[in-house]
Order: structure tokens, then sequence, then C-alpha cells
């Protein structure tokens, strides 16, 4: 019972507020009843909606809608706006017969979407700190609104040269006017200026070193002071009734809860009650398919022009993948790679052709060859002289850097068994088995690159084939033709 009483009480002041701000006016019972979706308080929530989306707007003008349907319209596209996309909302018939509870749960959303209590503390003013045009009402009529739909209307139908002269005579009128206003504005600023200067160390603020035209109007006629005692403590009841808000705010949003789980358990029986009308949804410009050619057109142009950019990342790419593959490292005074034909490194980060398959033969040469000088530097390479050797001009026969070093010259298998045999013939037999291996490794080299580029070559038309068929089933495909693809058509 002391909950119930306290969401009444919270309910109220949010009422309350909401009507000391001119924001809007409505009752805590018709809230209450778009709880449990009477259709009596439909038409209460479709009005506080439409008043706080004015507010939210900051519409000082606000739309006076012709009739239920106009508004219930506005609320709908307005809603959407600001990104409530509720299936159940949009179908809410227009003649406001039902659909309170949704109602309800847009409201709430609305309030914590767009931080509605916040922008009404923003836009707050102090009685002491307001215009004096404002506390000061005086007794001047208003000039009644001059109705220009059906001064346009006389206009065009006079005659030309008549509608002519009676355009020119309301552009002086208004020439005219905006001369008198500009002239009242300088008078206005004048005397503020006078009032300022005149007292001048005189000052009831702190921030100021003198007296405001409203504070000197009070001093002169102290009876407007009731007034202002009274627009005091006015505000300063709602400012306790925002400060009792901020206070007790969790409880209206547990009460809201309350209202969404009620809003889940009867969402079938509400599916059956609400009659379905047509959708509402957000009107698309009519120019955009124009504007999604044009975007498409662009990028198409843009991959164009910077298609050799592309390339040219795409072959640094390759080179650093290459760089990493075949590093080396020092690790107990043994050098040590990575296996050299093992391709299927390079092919899983891209497709190799055949000109980068040319660059990665020489990239491999150039590393065996600094493998080798580097054996022959530790005294392990095979730079030595013996009669199987030379030659009968006493010039020394050596191997290819990049032959010898694919021989794995620390491995203990490929390393001959120590017999007691002379230094030469030691030495011939290791050449011997030297000679092998490499012819060995060559042959192993040379048909995995043969077969690498035999699958390559069928993998590049593989993909042109299912190219070919999707460009034949989708139009609307954008294919852009590398420059490697021409070499492979050709051949």
């Amino acid at each position: 019972m002391a909950m119930s009483s306290q969401v009444r009480t919270v309910i109220e002041l949010f009422c309350t507020i909401l009507q000391q701000n001119n924001v809007s006016c409505i009752r805590a019972e018709m809230l209450r009843q778009a709880k449990y979706n009477k259709d009596s308080a439909t038409s209460s929530m479709w009005k506080l909606l439409f008043d706080l989306i004015t507010f939210c707007k900051s519409e000082d003008n606000k739309i006076t809608p012709q009739n239920a349907k106009d508004e219930v319209l506005y609320v709908k596209t307005e809603l959407q706006k600001f990104g409530y996309l509720s299936c159940r909302l949009s179908v809410l018939p227009p003649d406001m017969s039902s659909g309170s509870r949704e109602l309800l749960l847009a409201l709430g959303w609305l309030l914590h979407q767009q931080k509605v209590f916040d922008k009404i503390m923003s836009r707050r003013s102090d009685p002491l700190h307001q215009p004096l045009r404002n506390f000061v009402k005086l007794n001047v009529d208003s000039p009644e609104p001059l109705n220009t739909n059906a001064l346009g209307d006389a206009i065009f139908k006079l005659p030309p040269r008549d509608a002519i002269q009676q355009q020119l005579m309301l552009c002086n009128k208004l020439h005219l006017a905006c001369r008198r206003l500009h002239s009242f504005s300088q008078e206005l600023r004048c005397l503020t200026h006078k009032i300022h200067q005149y007292t001048q160390g005189v000052s009831l603020q702190t921030e100021l070193n003198h007296l405001t035209p409203l504070e000197v109007y009070l001093l002169r006629h102290p009876e407007s002071l009731k007034q202002m005692m009274f627009e005091l403590e006015k505000d300063n009841l709602e400012l306790e009734n925002l400060f009792s808000w901020k206070a007790t705010e969790h409880v209206f949003w547990e009460w809201m809860q309350s209202v969404l789980n009620l809003h889940i358990q009867e969402s079938a029986t509400i599916d059956k009650k609400i009659s379905r009308t047509e959708e509402v949804h957000l009107s698309l410009p009519t120019n955009i398919a124009k504007e999604i050619v044009s975007i498409r057109s662009s990028v198409r142009e843009f991959i164009f022009h910077h298609e050799s950019e592309i390339e040219r990342l795409d072959q640094l790419l390759l080179e650093k993948i290459i760089k990493c593959t075949f590093s080396y490292r020092r690790n107990d005074h043994k050098l040590a790679f990575l296996s050299c034909w093992d391709f299927n490194i390079l092919i899983s980060f891209q497709k190799i052709a055949p000109s980068e398959i040319h660059v990665l033969a020489s990239q491999v040469d150039s590393e065996l060859t600094q493998l080798a000088g580097r054996l022959r530097h530790c005294g392990r390479g095979w730079d030595f002289t013996s009669d199987d050797m030379s030659s009968s001009d006493g010039t020394v026969t050596s191997i290819e850097p990049s032959s010898a070093a694919l021989s794995d010259g620390f491995s203990k298998k490929s390393r001959p068994k120590f017999t007691p045999q002379s230094e030469k013939g030691i030495k011939a037999v290791k050449l011997e088995s030297l000679q092998q291996e490499v012819t060995k490794e060559r042959q192993l080299l040379e048909q995995r690159i043969k077969q690498l580029e035999t699958q390559l070559k069928q993998l590049q038309l593989d993909t042109l084939a299912k190219l070919q068929t999707c460009l034949v089933t989708d139009p609307n495909i954008i294919c852009i033709q590398p420059r490697g693809l021409k070499q492979l058509l050709n051949n």
C-alpha cells in the first residue's frame, strides 16, 4: 500500500512539473489508465507526446494540427526521426481509439532518450535576471495578426500594374517599421547604458558593479515588490519540485518497468485488439536512386584512379612476406634457416604470378649465397683445394654457393662416416656426396616450382570462370580486371 501511494505521489509530481514549465497539462489518472491500456486515456497520451516533441524540438511556434489524424501522423513521424522504431506504434489507428499503453512506453523512451528534465532545467530563468519588459506588463493593445494568405490572394487578383504598386507599398511599410524598430533598440541601449553609468559602484549582485534596469524599477516602484516576491516564491516551488523529482525519479522508472512487464505478458491479446492500419514510415528522398548511382560511380572511379597504388602495395607486401619467410637467425653458434621450398606459406597470403616466382627464385639464390659465405667464414664451408677439384692449370674449381647452401652441413644424416683414409680420399668422398645431395635438392625444387605453377594457373582459370558466371547472372556487380589477368588470358 505504501509503495502504491509513493508511486501515485511521484506520478502527480511528474504531471505538476510538466504543467509548471508550460510543457503539457495532463492528469496522473490518465497515466494510470494508460498502464492498463484503457481507451479513455489514448487521446490524452497522444496530446502529451505531441507537446513533449514540440518542447524537445525547441519550437516556439507550436504546430497546430488540423485534426486528430494530422496529430497522430506528426507524432509517429517525429518519434521515428528520434529513433523510436516500433511496429506496434506505427500501426496504431489514427482516430485515437486504442493503444494507450504503447503510447505510455513511447513516453518513457522519449523522456530518457531526449533527457526532457535536463532540458527543463537548462531553459529555466531567474526572475531577478529577467528583462524589464518581461516583468512590466504594459497594457498596450497588440496589433492584430496579419492574414498573409488573404493578402496574397487579394494581390494576385489585381491587375499587374496595381499588384506591383501594392507590393511596393507593403515593402515601404516594412522598411519603415524596421527603421522604427532599429531606432527603438538604440534608444533602449542608450537608456540602459545611462542606468549602468549613473549607478556605478552600487550593486545588489556580487558579479555586477552597477544596478540593472529591473532593480532600478523595483526601487522606484516599491509596490511592484509584491509581484517580484510572488514570482520568487513560484520559482522556489518549481525548483523544490525538480529537486524532489531527482530524489524520487527511480520510483517512476520502476513503475515504467512494471508497465513494460505487463505489456510483455499481454502482448498476444494486445495485437488482436489493435485494429491494423497502414504503417507510417519515414519518407525516402525522391532522388535517392540518383544518389546511389552517383556514389557507386565515384567509388568505381576511385578504385581505377588508385589501382596502381594498390598493386604497388601488393608487391611490397609480397616482398615483405618473402623476406620474413627466408629469414635466418643464429642460435648456439649454428646457422638455421626456414625451408626454402615450402611455398604454401606464400600461397596462403597471395596467389603467386609467374613474374613473382622469378623474384622468389632470385631472392632464394641471394639468401643461399650469403649463407655459403657465412659458412666459409666460420671454417665450415667447402672452400678447399685437392687434386680432384683442381684443374690442370692450377685453378681451383669451386662449387656454386647457391647450390651448396641447400645442403645442411650440420645434419648428422648427410655427414659421411669417418673412416681412416687419406685426406684426399676423405675430401673426394665428401665432395661426391655433396654433389649428389645438391643435385637431388635442385631437382626437388624444380619439380615443386612446376607443380605450383600448374596449380596456380588452374586456380586462376577456375576463379576467372566463376567471376564470368557471376557477371552474367548479376549485372550490378562491379568487376575490375587485374593487370595480371590479361597475361593469363593471352597465355
